[in-house]
């Protein structure tokens, strides 16, 4: 019932933004890098055209002919990019645009033409631009190389492209530790996936959170990358950190991925894995997450429906602390014990967790399947007592229907009537009034009332006052009714 194990990672999504800077005063054309519309191509030799390399000759001007320019359209150029120094006059005198720096960079992101050109998936622009002597192991501000940008966006062909000029298969981002494959399998894309561990990818490679690619696959819910990672010999039961951490399998359950699970438990997953600092199961943690899809394949896989976490809390008290119905059914109909032993440190039961916050539907559930209603926490609280303090009229009416007693005081003698008063719910205590034989004091109420700053409060607690002061004169009105009705039967007796 550890809310601070979480599936999610600290896997980040590189930023294709380019801020645009001041573009160079010219009137020629600067290529910008982008495969996508562009003007026609101009004739072989002219001096005016702006592509990749020296003037264009017929040798060298770059092949597909549509990533040429028209030197006559006013085009600023891609922003954000610096051209390399030293003009070259041209016809008439007029002094060309100068080349684009094959590696110049954005100031915002560090962004290279071939940068973004593998993150938008723009496969002759790549090609071209590694012909062309590019940087394949540029790194971005957020230290993505090429391989990392075309990995996370599942871009294959650019993937392809870049490993066979032996691009760095393993490298990392700087600060979450991800390869290509890591964030691939964390982004569900199943063909880079592939192809990466077609060229022996590191399939056991750890990011800064722990997670292997399977962990990562099986926290998206990925089962197709699941199977393929396991085929490829990933390790099924991998655990992050030092001690025994979160296995695949939990990640799955907790995030509520069914066909995942079953996956993982066909190839043989363990089950019934603790992890070592709280002892969390796969099933408590689809408890606490209220996957009840997920929760029904564990039990009926033999997970041990009675397990307790470090907190002392079994998966029915996992799913009352959610108000999570649906997966207390499931519990319940696989044997799950509504009267279970308390939690050691509260002494709270399914129910006193469920009532203390207001989980209605829950309340019912247990009730119906027999949870004693008279139970009692370390504080001596009963489920009544609880609900009256957090103000669940709902939850208090049931309670009562169900035969709780309405003056059960806890461990420093308060009753409930008094705790909702205490809290301003001024609802329960006019609801409440009318079924107690035990009222709080006047001057009880007032001194608690002295002690209120909250105006909102205040204001409440003296509605609150108000309906237990007209309970009481209803009460003292009918008690001397009754008691003239007795009397003239006493009287006629006689």
């Amino acid at each position: 019932g550890d809310p601070s194990v979480t599936a999610a990672t600290q896997t980040e999504v590189p930023s294709k933004q380019v801020k645009p800077t001041k573009p160079p005063q010219t009137n020629q054309t600067i290529n910008n890098g982008s495969s996508g519309s562009l003007p026609q191509p101009v004739a072989e030799g002219d001096p005016f055209c702006q592509c990749l390399h020296p003037p264009c000759t017929p040798l060298t001007h770059p092949q597909p002919e549509d990533l040429r320019h028209d030197p006559q359209q006013n085009i600023p150029g891609a922003p954000g990019f610096a051209p390399i120094a030293g003009n070259v006059p041209g016809p008439g005198g007029v002094a060309p645009s100068n080349f684009l720096e094959i590696d110049g960079h954005t100031e915002s992101n560090h962004d290279t033409p071939l940068t973004l050109a593998c993150a938008g998936g723009h496969e002759d622009l790549v090609q071209l631009l590694i012909n062309r002597g590019a940087n394949i192991e540029h790194r971005d501000k957020k230290g993505f190389t090429p391989l990392i940008l075309a990995a996370t966006a599942g871009h294959v062909g650019a993937v392809q492209i870049l490993l066979e000029a032996n691009a760095d298969i393993e490298a990392q981002s700087e600060r979450t530790k991800d390869t290509p494959l890591s964030l691939a399998c964390s982004g569900g894309r199943l063909e880079v996936v592939e192809l990466l561990l077609e060229r022996t990818a590191n399939k056991e490679h750890r990011n800064v959170s722990d997670y292997t690619p399977l962990s990562l696959a099986a926290s998206g819910g990925y089962v197709n990358i699941i199977k393929l990672l396991l085929n490829h010999g990933a390790e099924i039961n991998s655990r992050t950190g030092s001690k025994l951490g979160i296995s695949p399998l939990m990640l799955a359950a907790m995030n509520g991925h069914t066909q995942a699970v079953q996956m993982l438990l066909d190839m043989g997953a363990d089950i019934n894995a603790q992890i070592e600092t709280n002892r969390n199961t796969a099933l408590t943690l689809a408890c606490f997450q209220g996957r009840h899809e997920v929760v029904s394949l564990l039990v009926d896989r033999k997970a041990n429906v009675e397990h307790r976490a470090k907190t002392g809390l079994t998966p029915l008290m996992e799913a009352a602390s959610g108000g999570y119905a649906e997966v207390g059914r499931v519990l319940l109909d696989k044997g799950a014990d509504p009267n279970a032993a308390p939690v050691p440190s509260s002494r709270d039961t399914a129910l006193t967790i469920a009532a203390d916050k207001g989980h209605y539907r829950f309340c019912e559930l247990v009730l119906s399947r027999g949870a004693q209603v008279e139970v009692r926490n370390k504080k001596g609280n009963t489920p009544l007592w609880l609900a009256c303090n957090g103000g669940h009229l709902d939850v208090v009416n049931l309670l009562v229907c169900k035969g709780a007693d309405v003056n059960a005081a806890d461990n420093r003698n308060v009753i409930p009537l008094m705790a909702a008063f205490r809290k301003g719910h001024v609802q329960v205590v006019r609801w409440l009034a009318k079924e107690v034989s035990q009222f709080p004091s006047d001057a009880e109420c007032m001194r608690y009332i002295a002690t209120i700053s909250d105006k909102e409060l205040l204001k409440r607690s003296h509605q609150c006052m108000e309906c237990i002061v007209q309970a009481k004169d209803r009460q003292a009105q009918e008690a001397n009714k009754y008691a003239s009705e007795l009397l003239e039967e006493l009287d006629m007796e006689k």
